[in-house]
């Protein structure tokens, strides 16, 4: 196939059909999250690595952060558990910034990723004690957005919510 350039430096009149390789893609697809940071702005990629590395604890051990453009990242692990610990730990504040954090989607560009909604642990402290019940987490929850899960602890509760 021949290929030529217009003087714009735009591809013209060619069309390349690629082909997925669906098992290799789902594994990766299965090991890797993406984030953006949601500001306008761009940061110093540099910076934001290393706060994201940090903030990743050991589980950032064998893991990778690339940049995927302005303010978005990919994070690829070796082992998919540690994906789900990232997940589930919520990075959620990047240099006073919302970041919002996704399991990749197979088939998906990270572009066409939906970024609305991000998860967060509502922790409710000093409520009287026969208040703090799985229920009424539900029911604060619901006031909230989605909710993922009600966590019940001996001194309060957490609201997982998205």
């Amino acid at each position: 196939m021949d290929l030529a350039y217009d003087t714009e430096g735009e591809l013209e009149g060619a069309t390349i059909q690629l082909e997925g390789e669906e098992e290799e893609s789902l594994d990766l697809t299965m090991r890797s999250l993406v984030g953006k940071i949601l500001w306008e702005k761009p940061l110093n990629h540099g910076a934001i690595k290393q706060i994201l590395t940090k903030a990743c604890g050991e589980e950032s051990e064998d893991m990778e952060i690339t940049e995927m453009g302005t303010n978005m990242f990919m994070f690829t692990f070796q082992d998919k558990r540690k994906a789900k610990v990232v997940m589930a730990k919520g990075l959620w504040n990047v240099m006073g910034h919302l970041i919002s954090l996704q399991y990749w989607v197979p088939q998906a560009s990270v572009y066409e990723i939906n970024y609305d909604l991000v998860s967060f642990w509502v922790k409710l402290h000093g409520m009287p004690l026969e208040f703090m019940t799985t229920s009424n987490g539900g029911k604060i929850a619901a006031r909230l957005g989605d909710q993922e899960g009600v966590i019940l602890f001996p001194w309060s509760f957490a609201i997982i919510s998205t």
